[in-house]
């Protein structure tokens, strides 16, 4: 007998709404629908295409089943139909393991590659796959590798995050070093409990942790979560450095059944949700860590992505928040692209002028701008570089800033002369004030 590769499915519906999706006029058509229903003279206005033009997208979208056309009056508004495109995310799912088993894999050659480590576990937990299912995870963090290894080694912080939705983590103890013990107690919001326990086989601080993990039997589930209780199993945890955040690479298994390794897939990936909502409190509580010569500011605005972009992008804006409190900006010349740079004054309301230049080193919208600063001069105290990161969180956009200094001693110096933190914080108010101002 022969088995097909991934699940049958039904061609014809997913042919027309992948080759629908296959214009990028008609994937721009629907990202303005995902807001909201549209005229087709609304949804015509970014292009530079007749309205006829406009309508023979629309029919193809319409035959394939993404979009609906209403009967107000003359104007028929076109809305969202998002039933096609969960049938391609359905489809794209019988291909997760493939993804995520690569991207850890990269990791870990990224790792051995830059440590020179032969990493002998990891190869040799990949060779077990024959024996069940492996579950593979792969997520970039907005934060520095060495905070990512907190949140996973300290007790501490892991009762903050580190449960699926619905859990919050009521007890729970750990050794942590090599041969250490474990145990955690989970509690969900309709009283289920879970408790899992295991051993540290492997610490090397900062980039890896790997440990046992078995479920225990509770009064909720007597035979443990998913039926296994007792029943060992290997996690990894894998961190290396990916721009000025970390990418993380989990696996764990065996699972002898794939439908206890997709319930494990969920339960993760809402805890990494967890992780991922947590840092930002790490990273404000220690906005300049004694081992880095950084400061690390992040704020969350009530706002899409783009248009916190704009703010940065547009020389009307950000001359209008730019600096702490009190201060006022003079532009006196403004180029948004790498390369590109922006001349300016900063009026301090002492009366002081503070000429500054900026470098722009990476532009890639609207998700991540680099910049190289400097003062007047190339003094020590005047040049750095920053890291600008914009991430879509629940209810806005995550912003987290990176300036990196030439060393601890210079990052301390700036922080303590010239309020660098406090201003840095204050300009992103700022920053917040302007975009609810609606300007």
């Amino acid at each position: 007998m022969t088995m097909p590769l991934v699940p049958a499915r039904a061609p014809d519906a997913l042919s027309a709404t992948l080759s629908a999706l296959s214009d990028p006029t008609r994937r721009a058509i629907l990202a303005r629908l995902s807001q909201g229903e549209a005229t087709v003279n609304e949804l015509a206005a970014p292009f530079a295409m007749s309205l006829p033009a406009i309508s023979r997208h629309l029919k193809v979208l319409e035959r394939a089943g993404l979009i609906a056309r209403g009967r107000a009056a003359q104007w028929r508004p076109c809305r969202l139909e998002p039933e096609p495109l969960r049938a391609v995310f359905e489809w794209l799912e019988d291909y997760r393991d493939f993804w995520d088993r690569g991207l850890v894999q990269f990791d870990a050659h990224l790792l051995e590659l830059r440590e020179g480590d032969p990493m002998e576990a990891t190869t040799e937990s990949r060779t077990e796959d024959g024996a069940g299912h492996w579950l593979d995870l792969s997520r970039h963090f907005d934060a520095p590798r060495g905070l990512v290894f907190t949140a996973w080694s300290d007790g501490v912080h892991l009762r903050r995050w580190c449960a699926p939705a619905g859990f919050t983590v009521t007890d729970g103890a750990g050794d942590f070093r090599e041969g250490g013990a474990w145990h955690a107690e989970l509690t969900g919001d309709d009283g289920t409990v879970l408790r899992a326990e295991g051993d540290y086989l492997e610490i090397d601080p900062g980039r890896r942790i790997v440990h046992s993990h078995r479920w225990a039997a509770t009064d909720a589930a007597t035979d443990g979560v998913d039926g296994a209780s007792g029943r060992e199993r290997r996690l990894e945890v894998t961190l290396i450095d990916e721009g000025e955040g970390t990418r993380l690479g989990l696996r764990m298994g065996p699972f002898e059944e794939r439908t206890n390794r997709d319930g494990h897939r969920a339960g993760w990936t809402e805890t990494f949700d967890g992780l991922d909502a947590y840092l930002p409190e790490m990273i404000a509580a220690h906005p300049a860590p004694a081992d880095e010569p950084v400061i690390r500011l992040v704020r969350v605005y009530p706002h899409p992505p783009a248009r916190v972009w704009r703010a940065w992008a547009d020389p009307g804006h950000i001359g209008h928040w730019w600096g702490p409190d009190g201060f006022t900006t003079t532009t006196h010349a403004f180029s948004f692209r790498e390369e590109g740079g922006w001349h300016f004054t900063m009026h301090g309301p002492d009366g002081i002028d503070y000429p500054n230049r900026i470098r722009f080193v990476t532009v890639d919208e609207p998700r991540h701008l680099a910049y190289h600063h400097q003062g007047e001069d190339e003094a020590d105290d005047s040049v750095f570089d920053t890291d600008v990161t914009l991430a879509a969180v629940a209810g806005g956009t995550r912003l987290t800033l990176t300036m990196r200094f030439a060393s601890v001693e210079v990052r301390n110096n700036v922080a303590r002369t010239f309020g660098a933190i406090e201003g840095g914080q204050r300009t992103l108010a700022r920053l917040g004030a302007r975009l609810e101002s609606g300007a």
